[in-house]
């Protein structure tokens, strides 16, 4: 069985209790990585984690220990290195305000990344649509993308001048989706799984007051190994299952903060997905990305100072992951021809794992097959989280 391992960034000791809460019981087997936004752990109550990293440990095990920022979610790019070290097959990053819509969510996410995908065609519905090929290739996706429900993942402009709308409210079977070479996804990371051999460009950059950016980590750093992705010719989804977004952030803080990063993204953005990556393996890729980063040309008008900086720091984190053509590991999915599977996501039209695929076909298979909570998941009803049925 490939080995889970779970990180979360935290400093809210309040939050992290009831992380612990709702996550404790699930049937998956998984490692749990805290990294502790502080100089210690006097905070943490008792937890799941098996392993807790603090500024203090972060200093002591890296010698550029300056590339993991303070004071911000991006700091848990220490936690995807530390569950890299301990071996983990597959790397689950979560945020504190996330909670569980039920006991094998864990199991759900690691079938969605082991299903078989294709971006080569699309179809509507459970099975394949006249005209599409039979011979297809497939894929199983480096980086899924799980949804959530509640809160949305909306910047503070989006939220102070829409609303904040539960847009799963009614209906939240999403299936599984597979984003097309050449389109980038906006990267949330409290709530994305990725293989082993993606840690290198996982990287959550640097963030923060000591450098004038705030929740722009993931968003960029989802730019960085999509492009890598498309480039290696791996497989990135989105879809089920959810969580509960519990979000504890404020608004009017948030605007603040995402100011500067804003007027950034929108000017650098298509410079990015511009920049043509190079090498055999995610690690060698990294390493061109820093370079074109580094080029004094490459985003007229930007933040060059940033990104300079930027662009070491990228070189020193990939430095810490072995190369391909080092002889380092390779973990790359196989693509297989012609596989037929009633778990194939394709584009628009994914089939939800399990190859459930309306609420009417869950419901048929649920006395059999899944717990009482994933029937009432599939009808898209607001019912007691199981977490709290148990108590």
């Amino acid at each position: 069985m490939p080995k889970l391992a779970v990180v979360v960034p935290s400093n809210r000791a309040d939050r992290i209790k009831a992380f612990c809460d709702a996550w404790r019981g699930q049937t998956r087997d998984a490692d749990w990585f805290l990294v502790w936004d502080g100089p210690d752990t006097s905070m943490v109550p008792g937890s799941i984690f098996g392993r807790i990293d603090t500024w203090t440990s972060i200093g002591v095990g890296l010698v550029d220990s300056w590339i993991i920022p303070h004071k911000t979610a991006a700091i848990r790019s220490f936690g995807v290195l530390q569950a890299f070290r301990a071996g983990a097959d597959y790397i689950l990053c979560l945020d504190d305000d996330v909670l569980p819509y039920g006991p094998d969510h864990l199991e759900w996410l690691v079938d969605a990344l082991e299903s078989d995908v294709t971006s080569e065609w699309a179809w509507i519905g459970p099975q394949k649509q006249r005209g599409v090929p039979f011979e297809l290739h497939y894929r199983q996706p480096w980086l899924h993308e799980g949804g959530w429900w509640n809160v949305p993942d909306l910047d503070a402009p989006t939220r102070l001048v829409e609303g904040i709308e539960d847009v799963y409210q009614h209906s939240r079977v999403l299936g599984q989706h597979v984003v097309p070479p050449g389109t980038f996804l906006a990267l949330s990371a409290m709530h994305v799984i990725f293989r082993r051999d993606l840690a290198p460009a996982m990287y959550q950059l640097l963030q923060g007051p000591d450098w004038g950016y705030h929740r722009f980590d993931d968003i960029w750093s989802g730019m960085f190994a999509k492009l890598i992705a498309d480039h290696l010719g791996q497989a990135v989804t989105y879809g089920d299952p959810l969580v509960e977004h519990r979000q504890a952030s404020n608004v009017y803080t948030n605007l603040a903060q995402e100011a500067p990063g804003i007027r950034e993204h929108e000017l650098v953005w298509p410079h990015i997905a511009a920049i043509q990556s190079q090498g055999d393996c995610a690690t060698c890729c990294y390493k061109s990305l820093a370079d074109a980063l580094a080029a004094n040309d490459w985003a007229p008008g930007c933040d060059r100072s940033y990104w300079s900086k930027l662009a070491e720091a990228m070189k020193i984190w990939a430095g810490l992951f072995p190369c391909m053509a080092d002889g380092g590991e390779v973990l790359l999915p196989p693509m297989a021809m012609a596989r037929p599977s009633p778990t194939c996501t394709v584009g628009i039209s994914a089939a939800p794992i399990n190859g459930l695929v309306t609420p009417a076909d869950r419901r048929a298979l649920d006395d059999e097959r899944t717990p009482h909570w994933r029937a009432n998941y599939a009808d898209g009803m607001r019912v007691p989280n199981w977490w709290e049925d148990q108590r």
